[in-house]
C-alpha cells in the first residue's frame, strides 16, 4: 500500500483514533501523574499505543475488504457515504470497543481473566501499570516527602483531611468513605519516625486529590501542626506525658 494512497491515509486515521483513545484512557486512569513523560514517553506506553494502532488499522482493512462485506454492518460498506474520513473515524471507535471485548471470563484465584481480545489488552495494561507506577513512584515520593517535611500527621490529620475534602465534592459517598478510611489507616501504621507517617498520609491524599491540593492544604496549616525539635508528634508527646503523670500518681498512692 502506497503512502500517498487514500486507503493508506484512511487506515492510518482509524488506527490513530484507536491509539488516541488508548492514550485518553491512560490519562484518565492516572489523573494526578507528575508528568506526561511518565505516562506517554516510555517504552511500555509505546508498545501499548502501537498495539492499539495496529488493531485499529486491521479492523478498518477488514471492514473495507470486499471479501468481508457480507459480515460487516451496512453503514461500513455503504458506498453512499459522503465522507470516508468519518467512516474511518467511526471504525477507530469500533476497533476500541472490539479490543476491549471479552467472550467470557474465567476466575483464577481472586482475579477474573477475560477470554477474548481483552485478554491481550489486559496483559499489556498490567505490564504498563507496573512500569508507570515504578517510574511515577520515584518522582511522586520525592515531592510528597518535601511537602510533608515537618508536618505532624498524628495531630493534624483531621484538619488536613477536612481541607482536602473540598476538592472531592464530585466523588461518590463510597469514594469519600474509602478516602477517610485510607487516611485513618495511614496514621495508624507503626513507625519509628513520625516523618514517615506524614509521608504515608501524604501519599494517600495525593492519590485522591493530586499534588497541588496536598501542597496548598498542608501549607495552610503547617505552622499549627509541626513536629517538635526531636521529630516527635505533639499528640505523641502529650500521650507520653499523660501516661507518665498517671504512673507517678499511682506510685504516690
Amino acid at each position: 500500500m502506497n503512502v500517498s494512497d487514500p486507503q493508506f491515509c484512511l487506515t492510518a486515521i482509524s488506527g490513530s483514533i484507536c491509539a488516541a483513545l488508548a492514550m485518553l484512557e491512560l490519562i484518565l486512569k492516572y489523573p494526578h501523574a507528575i508528568s506526561a513523560r511518565i505516562l506517554v514517553f516510555n517504552s511500555a506506553a509505546f508498545v501499548y499505543f502501537s498495539f492499539n494502532f495496529i488493531v485499529g488499522c486491521a479492523v478498518y482493512l477488514a471492514a473495507t475488504s470486499p471479501d468481508l462485506h457480507s459480515y460487516m454492518p451496512a453503514f461500513l460498506v455503504d458506498s453512499s457515504w459522503t465522507s470516508d474520513i468519518l467512516r474511518a473515524s467511526i471504525v477507530g471507535f469500533v476497533a476500541t470497543s472490539v479490543l476491549r471485548a471479552s467472550i467470557f471470563s474465567v476466575k483464577v484465584g481472586e482475579t477474573d481473566v477475560p477470554i477474548g481480545p481483552a485478554a491481550v489488552l489486559q496483559g499489556l495494561q498490567q505490564y504498563l501499570d507496573r512500569r508507570i507506577r515504578n517510574t511515577h513512584k520515584e518522582a511522586a515520593d520525592k515531592k510528597i516527602s518535601e511537602i510533608m517535611n515537618g508536618f505532624d500527621a498524628l495531630s493534624g490529620k483531621s484538619d488536613l483531611v477536612a481541607l482536602c475534602l473540598d476538592g472531592l465534592n464530585s466523588c461518590s459517598k463510597q469514594e469519600l468513605d474509602e478516602f477517610r478510611s485510607s487516611t485513618d489507616a495511614a496514621v495508624r501504621i507503626p513507625v519509628t519516625l513520625e516523618r514517615v507517617r506524614a509521608i504515608e498520609l501524604g501519599k494517600v491524599i495525593y492519590l485522591a486529590c493530586g499534588l497541588d491540593v496536598l501542597k496548598s492544604c498542608v501549607d495552610e496549616i503547617r505552622d499549627e501542626f509541626r513536629l517538635d525539635d526531636k521529630g516527635k508528634s505533639r499528640s505523641q508527646v502529650s500521650n507520653q506525658l499523660a501516661e507518665e503523670r498517671r504512673r507517678l500518681l499511682e506510685e504516690g498512692k
